[in-house]
C-alpha cells in the first residue's frame, strides 16, 4: 500500500498563517503593558547639613514632577508621557516604563521644607533637603528664687 500524501489546502495554509501571526503578536509587548505605575531609582546621600536625593528620571519633564516634604519624608511623584516611536517601525521590545510614578523616602531626621531645593539635569532630579538645625539637647536651667 503506498504511503498517503498529504496536501495542504488553502484552509490549512490560512490556519498556519494565523498561528504564526498569533505567536508573533504574543511575543511582542504592547505599549499598554508599560503605561502603568513604575518606580524610579533613587540614590540618597547625607552631608553634615543636608540629605541629597538623586532620582533617575530620563524622558520626564520637570513640569511633570511634584516634590512634597513632610517631617522626615519626601515624596517624588510625576508622569513619564508616551515616548514616540520611529515612523513605520515595528516594535520588537519595550522596556522603558511610561505613566505615573511615586516614590516616598523616609529620612533619618526631619528636614526643612522651606529651604529645600531641586534641580533637573541630564535626566537626573537632584533634591537637596536641609536638616533642621536642632538646639542643644542638654541645657542647664537657672532656678529663680
Amino acid at each position: 500500500m503506498p504511503p498517503e500524501v498529504f496536501r495542504l489546502t488553502d484552509f490549512d495554509k490560512l490556519e498556519e498563517r494565523m498561528d504564526e501571526l498569533v505567536a508573533r503578536l504574543l511575543r511582542r509587548p504592547s505599549p499598554a503593558t508599560y503605561q502603568r505605575s513604575w518606580t524610579p531609582r533613587i540614590d540618597v546621600y547625607e552631608t553634615p547639613d543636608s540629605y541629597i536625593a538623586i532620582a533617575e528620571l530620563a524622558a520626564v519633564f520637570s513640569g511633570d514632577v511634584t516634590i512634597e516634604i513632610s517631617g522626615d519624608e519626601v515624596t517624588i511623584s510625576g508622569t513619564r508621557h508616551h515616548i514616540d516611536h520611529p515612523d513605520d517601525a515595528e516594535c520588537l521590545q519595550l522596556e522603558i516604563p511610561q505613566g505615573e510614578f511615586e516614590r516616598t523616602l523616609g529620612l533619618p531626621a526631619p528636614v526643612d521644607p522651606v529651604n529645600a531645593s531641586a534641580s533637573f539635569e541630564n535626566g537626573l532630579l537632584r533634591v537637596t533637603l536641609p536638616k533642621i538645625k536642632q538646639g542643644p539637647t542638654k541645657v542647664q536651667v537657672e532656678i529663680k528664687q
